[in-house]
């Protein structure tokens, strides 16, 4: 089983939540965000896709760490994938779909990053 996230519980017991349960709710929550837009698709996809590098062997070694001392950056893995989704897609408004949500999966938890270098090219590889 992947893991996402982890609790110490108040009997120090740990609790432990998959990638899986952790990738539906944020997708619930996601959806009816953007339900408000019009956008409940977008909405689900970036949910399930926002901890996409959670599924990477370093990351799940971190999850099991009792110290978490070095933090494992997961959100590069969740907008590359993003970015290859609409790799075939044509159109400018799937461009720049794409780019808000490489942007939004890159920076959850780190702040904004930038998706497109100065001359327009994307960084996410």
């Amino acid at each position: 089983m992947l893991y996402a996230r982890s609790c110490r519980l108040k009997d120090t017991a740990v609790r432990y939540q998959s990638l899986s349960e952790h990738s539906r709710a944020v997708s619930e929550m996601t959806k009816q965000t953007c339900a408000i837009i019009g956008m409940e698709g977008v909405g689900i996809l970036e949910g399930i896709v926002h901890d996409g590098g959670k599924s990477e062997p370093a990351w799940q070694a971190y999850m099991m760490e009792d110290s978490h001392s070095e933090m494992v950056q997961h959100g590069l893995p969740g907008a590359s994938f993003t970015t290859e989704l609409f790799k075939s897609r044509n159109r400018p408004e799937d461009e720049r779909l794409k780019q808000m949500l490489a942007l939004a999966v890159r920076g959850h938890h780190g702040g904004l990053h930038d998706v497109l270098r100065p001359d327009g090219e994307s960084c996410i590889p």
